[in-house]
């Protein structure tokens, strides 16, 4: 039983099969001889020897309305386990140390998370930064970074910059 619903052995191993998915699949490090931002280091390369994907869900209209429902709830507690790790783990990798000890500024090279709340935490594209635009106090506040669909500006409160070279 998760939280109101009850779920049955094989929704509930399906439902812990796709939270590992997430957790493996979880960016650590660049991969030293790879140029591209998309190649790095994740507990599922350590565990299978390759990185994890995330399945996709499968189309809705083909089940019938049972099925559905059931399909339904384990969507819905991925969903809030989604919800939860991104505010709960996700932010502790986003250091706030405003007035207090400085930190490193991100750095051209660096490989960051881009964040954006319309959109499930697995999907956040890596991106690598290949631009720091600096304000008058030499602190970095804005980025531009590379990710497979192209470059753009981002502000850095808008990254999860974990990977730090």
């Amino acid at each position: 039983m998760i939280g109101d619903g009850m779920l049955t052995y094989e929704e509930f191993s399906t439902l812990l099969t796709q939270i590992e998915a997430v957790l493996n699949s979880r960016p650590l490090t660049p991969l030293p001889s790879a140029p591209e931002p998309e190649s790095v280091l994740s507990p599922a390369h350590l565990i299978i020897g390759e990185p994890s994907f995330i399945v996709a869900e499968p189309p809705l209209t083909r089940e019938n309305v049972s099925t559905l429902e059931r399909w339904k709830r384990i969507t819905q507690f991925t969903q809030l386990f989604w919800e939860r790790w991104s505010k709960e783990y996700l932010q502790t990798l986003q250091k706030r140390c405003k007035w207090q000890l400085p930190k490193r500024n991100l750095a051209v090279g660096d490989i960051v998370l881009v964040k954006d709340e319309l959109t499930p935490c697995a999907r956040w594209p890596l991106a690598k930064i290949i631009e720091v635009h600096p304000g008058r106090d030499g602190l970095v506040r804005v980025v531009t970074v590379a990710t497979a669909r192209g470059s753009y500006k981002r502000p850095v409160v808008k990254l999860i910059g974990f990977l730090e070279q």
